[in-house]
């Protein structure tokens, strides 16, 4: 009868009947079960509880499901360890018991416990009783997957537990909040110094704060069971580069591997460990095994935006299989079967029951590489001088070394963009971009003149009332006049990129412009005008071409064009992003949209133009380009294209010689080779919101390296050139993490503004987004022999 009336939702009934059962047989298994679920239906927690616990948890008919609704209870109330000791209890008894493991992975993600909840998961895939976002879930293990009630109630249950706070922490840690974290950390390490997860994160905040100085200590209170988290290798491989010690840096890094075979900050650091060993060849292995990793990244984060087909989910299953990870093969396959309502075929459920019977998965990486035979540190003693480990902070200059002033107004630089929203409570994602600006010698009288592009009104008004773009010429170095419309280069449409090339090749250079929906070619007249000449358009009227360069790219001496698109389609024109007025609108992530499609044009010569082979602009997809660079990166061949896409993994074209039917004429090919290159993403294997491209020889070895900027929260990137062709990720290194973290950056330079031989930074900065600060200063950075001061004390202006 209590049953039925808790069915019925009488839960004052229901209690009256359960409590004259207790008292009749206060020791029923069958009347304490059922009056603890009325009690958690009245909203007892805490009753239940103490009612539920009173049933043993051998019983043979009511103990498992009496422990697992326990442990449930528990987690509810944030009483997660307790919680977490029964579910462990439970497993023993009932391996298999997937909603048992489903709460504990749960339970172990709301402390920030990914490791720990990466093995869970691995049980659920191998018993083939998962989901998609288990599957999404494995992908990281060191991007965090939030429980956020559970995460609350934990904190509120044991606000002194460092394990209540972690799970959060470890939120603000992927958003590279580092600073903000440590006092936290150095407080746990302190208070609870056997605890293994805030003692990992201690390490790593040690690293990323610039105080590796403190690691020789930090290492020397290891709480039990260290060397089984890969973390705690990947920190001990981070340390040991640092003091270019790169035979044990690698070591450590395989270690981590071996204990998380999808480790990208570790595969990233191995490869950059074997170049420093003059092994390219196994970093070439490395690297391509870490492109299928940060491919299916890319593509599990396009399926969790819903941009996606079915195909993605075959793709990801093949790039797992090639990896060696049938655990992950097989989860994807069979999603992918389920998701286009095909039979799972008898090699999948062949393949599922080794999984169960406990089949190993070896990383290929650890089967490519001789990792035990490096050496393993028997100490993590420095062995060179302090200066390697020295603290990292931000560096500032007081000497005013460098002092820049704003002239642009009293020299006649009047340009300022308009994005349109005339004012507007709603904005769109366009409207938080700006335009380019390019310096052009338009007359040819020796003097750099400046070219401004210009929106005016928004591309979905009828007509639109766009804003000319303009053209400043310089007089002489000391004042610029107004002159696109005596130039006839007042463009008008929703401009964004600019650039400048000789397309004619008649030795006077020409005016590229990137609109909203079309791009323009100004030639140069050699009379102080321009005139427009139609290039090829893409099919997408709407398209959002965000930048346009031009050079040579087939080695033929004539300049081809390179179209980055940003996003494809219309709906970046009407959706509206949130506003303090409207703080409900879905937020306008570029992963909500679909990616634009980057184009190249082959220049023909006699005005008209091909567009290239499909399987290299295959190459070029899902980039959302926001900015180009054209040089010759490697000095080998041609021209090379890098291209900064946001938070997708960068592009890099890299030229080389293809054999002809005549062999003393090879031909100039471009081939995809960001991963290789090691430009595609950073230091930690994430794809970061890069924008700005600087590209110059920052430490004055003869090559030519680059520096990225990106979003808020990520640091601006310079990947230096150790070898031709070859880039390592020397953020760190040099000194430029943590002076740009707080930091959305655009446009940015690397020019030598103190004449000292040495090429500076220089970035200008400002938000997008209406919910954070909006205006942020430019930045200049000096750089002192290979390593940046921030100069902001005094700010050079």
């Amino acid at each position: 009868r209590a049953e039925k009336l808790l069915s019925e939702q009488k839960f004052d009934e229901a209690w009256t009947t359960a409590k004259e059962l207790l008292v009749q047989e206060p020791n029923s298994v069958p009347a304490l079960f059922i009056a603890s679920q009325i009690m958690a239906a009245r909203n007892n927690l805490a009753g239940a509880i103490q009612l539920i616990s009173k049933i043993d948890p051998s019983d043979p008919n009511l103990g498992p499901a009496a422990t697992g609704q326990l442990s449930e209870w528990l987690a509810t109330s944030g009483d997660l360890p307790s919680a977490e000791a029964k579910l462990r209890g439970l497993l023993k008894q009932y391996p298999t018991a997937t909603p048992a493991l489903r709460l504990l992975a749960a339970i172990l993600h709301a402390q920030g416990r990914r490791w720990d909840a990466g093995k869970v998961l691995d049980r659920i895939v191998r018993l083939g009783d998962f989901k998609t976002p288990d599957l999404m879930s494995l992908v990281d293990l060191r991007d965090p997957s939030d429980e956020e009630e559970l995460r609350q109630a934990f904190a509120r249950f044991a606000p002194s537990d460092p394990m209540s706070r972690l799970g959060e922490i470890r939120l603000l840690l992927y958003a590279d909040r580092w600073n903000d974290c440590i006092d936290q950390l150095t407080e746990f390490n302190k208070s609870h110094p056997g605890q293994l997860e805030p003692w990992i994160w201690y390490g790593e905040a040690l690293l990323e704060t610039g105080k590796a100085q403190s690691l020789p200590a930090w290492f020397k209170t290891a709480p039990e069971g260290h060397t089984k988290h890969p973390e705690y290798w990947y920190i001990a491989g981070r340390y040991w580069m640092m003091q270019a010690r790169w035979e044990q840096a690698a070591r450590c890094f395989g270690e981590a591997i071996e204990l998380d075979r999808r480790h990208l900050g570790a595969m990233q650091s191995l490869s950059e460990c074997l170049v420093e060993m003059k092994e390219l060849g196994k970093a070439n292995e490395v690297r391509e095994l870490t492109g299928k990793l940060v491919r299916i990244k890319d593509l599990t984060n396009q399926i969790q935006r819903g941009l996606t087909k079915d195909e993605a989910y075959f793709e990801i299953a093949k790039l797992y299989e090639q990896l060696g990870d049938h655990v992950l093969a097989f989860g994807w396959e069979a999603i992918a079967m389920v998701q286009t309502k095909q039979p799972i075929p008898p090699r999948l459920v062949a393949l599922q029951k080794e999984l169960q019977a406990g089949k190993a998965t070896v990383s290929p990486i650890l089967e490519k590489l001789p990792v035990k035979s490096w050496p393993l540190p028997d100490n993590q003693t420095p062995t060179l001088p302090e200066s390697n480990l020295e603290n990292q902070t931000i560096a500032t200059d007081s000497t005013g070394s460098i002092s820049l002033d704003d002239v642009a107004e009293s020299m006649g630089l009047k340009a300022q963009y308009d994005n349109g929203s005339k004012g507007s409570r709603h904005w769109t994602t366009l409207e938080g971009l700006g335009g380019g600006v390019s310096a052009i010698d338009f007359d040819k009288d020796g003097w750099p003149d400046l070219f401004y592009s210009q929106a005016g009104d928004s591309p979905l008004s009828q007509p639109a009332s766009y804003l000319p773009k303009q053209l400043y010429r310089s007089l002489q170095g000391q004042s610029f006049k107004s002159v696109e419309q005596s130039a006839r280069i007042a463009d008008l449409g929703y401009g964004q990129g600019t650039g400048v090339a000789d397309l004619d090749q008649d030795g006077l250079d020409d005016l590229l412009v990137a609109n909203i929906g079309q791009i323009r070619w100004y030639r140069n007249q050699g009379d102080g005008t321009f005139e427009n000449v139609p290039l090829p358009q893409a099919d997408t009227p709407s398209i959002w071409n965000s930048a346009i360069q031009a050079a040579d790219l087939n080695g033929d001496s004539l300049p081809d064009i390179v179209q980055c698109a940003y996003i494809d389609g219309d709906e970046f024109l009407t959706r509206k992003c949130p506003t303090p007025s409207s703080p409900e609108s879905v937020f306008c992530h570029p992963k909500r949209f679909t990616p634009g499609k980057t184009r190249i044009l082959w220049n023909q010569g006699d005005g008209n133009w091909t567009l290239a082979d499909p399987h290299l602009l295959e190459s070029l997809v899902d980039g959302y380009a926001l900015g180009a660079l054209i040089t010759n990166l490697d000095q080998f061949a041609g021209n090379d294209v890098f291209i900064a896409n946001d938070v997708s993994p960068n592009h890099l074209l890299m030229s080389g010689l293809a054999m002809t039917e005549s062999p003393e004429v090879p031909k100039m090919v471009l081939e995809q080779c960001a991963i290789q290159a090691g430009v595609a993403v950073d230091l930690l294997g994430r794809a970061q919101a890069s924008m700005g491209i600087a590209c110059g020889d920052q430490d004055r070895d003869g090559m030519l390296d680059l520096i990225v900027t990106n979003f808020r929260y990520e640091v601006s990137t310079l990947y230096r050139q150790i070898k031709e062709g070859f880039f390592t990720d020397a953020t760190r290194m040099a000194k430029l993490g943590e002076p740009t973290l707080e930091w959305l950056s655009f446009g940015c330079q690397l020019t030598d503004l103190d004449n000292d031989g040495w090429l500076d930074f220089v970035t200008v900065n400002g938000h997008i987004d209406f919910l954070d600060v909006w205006q942020m200063p430019p930045q200049v950075l000096r750089n002192n022999k290979g390593k940046f001061q921030w100069l902001r004390t005094p700010s050079p202006g």
